[in-house]
C-alpha cells in the first residue's frame, strides 16, 4: 500500500471505530441486515394485508349490523302500529259496550 492508501484507511478507522478494514465481512453483514430489512418489510406488508383484510371485513359485519338494527326498528314500529290499531278498537268496543249499560 501506498503512504496515501494508509492514511485514507487510518482516518477511515478513527471515523468509524470498531471496525478495522473494509472487507467483505463487512459488506457480508450488510448484506444480513438487508436480508433483515427485507424480511422486515415482507413482514410489515403481510401486517398491512392482514389488518386491511381485518378492517374490510369489520366494515362489512357493521353494514350488516346497521341493516339488522334497521330492520329490527322497522319491525318494532309495524307491531306498535298494530298494537296501537288493535288498542284502539278495543277502546271503541269498551265505550260501546260501557254506553249500553
Amino acid at each position: 500500500m501506498s503512504a496515501h492508501t494508509d492514511t485514507i484507511a487510518d482516518a477511515l478507522r478513527e471515523s468509524r471505530p470498531g471496525i478495522s478494514n473494509l472487507d467483505s465481512q463487512e459488506k457480508g453483514k450488510r448484506r444480513r441486515l438487508s436480508t433483515g430489512d427485507h424480511k422486515s418489510n415482507c413482514l410489515e406488508e403481510q401486517i398491512i394485508r392482514a389488518l386491511e383484510i381485518n378492517n374490510k371485513l369489520l366494515n362489512s359485519q357493521l353494514d350488516n349490523h346497521d341493516k339488522n338494527c334497521q330492520l329490527d326498528r322497522e319491525q318494532r314500529k309495524e307491531n306498535s302500529d298494530v298494537l296501537m290499531t288493535a288498542l284502539g278498537k278495543l277502546t271503541d268496543v269498551l265505550s260501546k259496550i260501557a254506553d249500553k249499560l
